[in-house]
């Protein structure tokens, strides 16, 4: 008679086959201890490794320990004091249960349990060899857990194979103790091999924990987030652009402090950044909270892939968590007109240092009037900005007022409001003394010292913003008329690539359109762009956005990258000579953009230089300027 075909495996392959798909090396196997040692409430952590871990780990803890009745069960399949019925699944707070982790090493290693609780007298200790236990025997022992890994997989030679060499496996091991110990800052953790200290956290803050992990000398320019909306709360340290990296593994991501790989908040993370530039990646560390039954944890065996209840509203809260913490990376400078206390280190109230009257203090504030527009949309839109120079109005006395600076037609922003005092007119404004230094940069004195701005990465913040606007709002933005149209010649695939993005090119004000064959005529121009320079524009435009589809650039960031290009292409260059008319009209459009700090490429816009700093330089330890 011929035997079946199928058959059912024995529980000891049964229980292999399982282990496998949660222990594939060492590092998963220090991975599910050392949370265990955690769940169990550790605060000291200590994991002793011989051949990268292949032929030892052993995860020494000082946490709650395990009764000897504990114990017996822990290392069964299935065994957990976290769960009793289905729904509990998806309510998981903790990492894990301890018995299905122990289950699992047993299975594919020689493992020892030595433990003792609090309420016992002495320890116990057990044996587990390829899912057969031992004796549990009596031992002394102070509270905790110690789990000793022998000979990883020594029974599957063909699964030990495909391991790493000893320091592979060890590197992958300090990786995973590194993300682990990152939602713990309160917890120290060693990883010694061969006597030697390779890894040592000491007990501490999350700062002094991203510290630990990224290197003090970047801490202290790290941007803090911290951002709710009642239900959901993301916190921790993100980097500024300009601090970007090439790679992803400076990235640390945790979703109810479970590290994980989540390619969405990923994207959200960098979106917040508005542009970053081309192979950059954020760097730092994020924390989500929210309700557990939101997220599944359970997607992966090793559970370091997460699937959300509800993707877009955790995108936009990522997004927005890190685009708020950006906006206050640098405040904007506060600087008022000829207010010499501020210079002097003098309070407001001080009685010995009168204000001179001959120069009132106006406080400039771009982007609107406050009475007028109401506050900014969570105070992000809004940049004060108070220049400091010395004016001579037709009065004296004036009170403080406030100016809205607002962009007029004909290119003279600083327009007064009917709330200038009587005397200032219109030339005390032409007056603020901004320098073109050699036809690149922007300087003028501010209450904490001296700014220095970037006109061609200003500039290109201006138009950017205003292009995204434009294109995402068609028919915002008017041409300026041509006297005579000009016929434009393209190549068959740019003429293709041009006809199907037309609508674009016209939301941003080029007046184009198909004049048959590979040609087009242009009718009209944005008003940022001089006439002698417009087929220039154009064609680059068109030939960088082809190389940038040809590159497989998401269809979702489409708009930015071409609101990007126009931006490149249109701006003030280094070297532009800019009249005074000119210079007061970009710094007022740029304090109105959402982030006037960096420019779309990554540029640095602005540089400031605090009056300390200028002293310390100098030498100079009193000044009363």
């Amino acid at each position: 008679m011929k035997s079946p075909s199928i058959a059912v495996l024995p529980d000891a392959t049964v229980h292999k086959i399982a282990a496998g798909e949660v222990i594939e090396r060492p590092a998963n196997a220090v991975k599910e201890l050392v949370e265990n040692a955690l769940d169990a409430g550790a605060r000291k952590i200590t994991i002793l490794l011989e051949d990268g871990g292949k032929e030892l780990v052993r995860v020494i803890d000082d946490g709650s320990g395990m009764t000897r009745e504990e114990l017996q069960l822990a290392w069964l399949p299935h065994s957990t004091s976290k769960i009793r019925d289905e729904d509990d699944l998806f309510r998981i707070h903790s990492y894990g249960f301890r018995g299905e982790a122990l289950s699992s090493v047993g299975a594919v290693a020689e493992m020892t349990l030595e433990t003792r609780h609090a309420d016992e007298v002495t320890g116990s200790s057990l044996t587990v060899v390829d899912s057969v236990a031992g004796q549990v025997s009596e031992i002394s022992r102070t509270r905790g857990t110690t789990v000793t890994v022998k000979n990883l997989f020594a029974h599957n030679p063909v699964r030990r194979k495909f391991m790493g060499t000893g320091k592979s496996e060890t590197l992958k091991i300090l990786n995973t103790v590194t993300r682990v110990a990152f939602a713990h800052p309160g917890a120290s953790f060693r990883v010694s091999e061969k006597g030697r200290d390779l890894l040592r956290f000491t007990e501490g803050t999350l700062r002094h924990r991203t510290g630990e992990v990224l290197g003090f000398n970047v801490t202290n320019d790290l941007v803090p987030v911290d951002w709710s909306d009642g239900r959901i709360h993301i916190e921790g340290f993100i980097s500024t652009l300009q601090q970007a990296r090439s790679k992803h593994s400076h990235q640390y991501l945790y979703v109810n402090l479970r590290s994980v790989q989540s390619p969405l908040i990923s994207r959200a993370w960098a979106q917040g950044y508005d542009v970053l530039p081309p192979g950059r990646f954020p760097m730092g560390v994020l924390f989500l909270t929210f309700p557990p039954d939101e997220v599944d944890v359970n997607v992966h065996p090793t559970k370091k892939e997460v699937r959300f209840l509800k993707d877009n509203q955790i995108f936009w809260a990522v997004s927005q968590a890190v685009r708020q913490a950006l906006r206050k990376t640098v405040e904007a400078p506060a600087l008022r007109l000829d207010d010499k206390r501020a210079f002097s280190g003098e309070g407001e109230g001080d009685p010995a240092r009168e204000p001179d009257e001959r120069a009132p203090a106006f406080t400039f504030v771009a982007g609107g009037s406050p009475e007028r527009d109401g506050p900014a949309r969570d105070g992000a839109d809004r940049h004060e900005v108070n220049f400091l120079f010395s004016a001579e109005p037709a009065g004296t006395g004036a009170p403080a007022r406030t100016l809205s600076l607002n962009e007029k037609p004909g290119g003279y922003p600083f327009r007064p409001s009917d709330s200038v005092p009587r005397g200032a007119e219109w030339g005390a404004f032409s007056a603020v003394p901004f320098l073109q230094v050699h036809n690149g940069f922007i300087c003028f004195a501010v209450q904490s010292g001296l700014m220095l701005v970037n006109q061609q990465a200003a500039h290109e913040r201006v138009i950017y913003e205003k292009s995204l606007e434009g294109l995402r709002k068609p028919g915002h933005f008017a041409s300026q008329q041509l006297l005579f149209p000009e016929v434009l010649e393209f190549t068959p695939d740019e003429s293709r690539f041009l006809e199907e993005n037309l609508q674009h090119f016209q939301s941003l004000a080029f007046d184009l359109e198909s004049f048959g064959g590979n040609t087009f005529q242009l009718r009209g121009l944005p008003m940022e762009i001089n006439p002698t320079r417009a087929n220039k524009v154009i064609q680059a435009m068109v030939t960088e956005l082809m190389a940038d589809r040809r590159g497989g650039g998401a269809e979702e960031g489409w708009l930015g990258r071409m609101a990007q290009a126009y931006a490149r292409m249109a701006g003030v260059k280094l070297g532009d000579v800019m009249d005074h008319a000119q210079i007061t009209s970009l710094i007022d459009s740029l304090f109105a953009t959402q982030n006037p700090y960096v420019s779309p490429s990554g540029a640095t816009i602005v540089l400031r230089y605090t009056l300390e700093e200028i002293l310390r330089r100098f030498g100079i330890r009193e000044f009363r300027g």
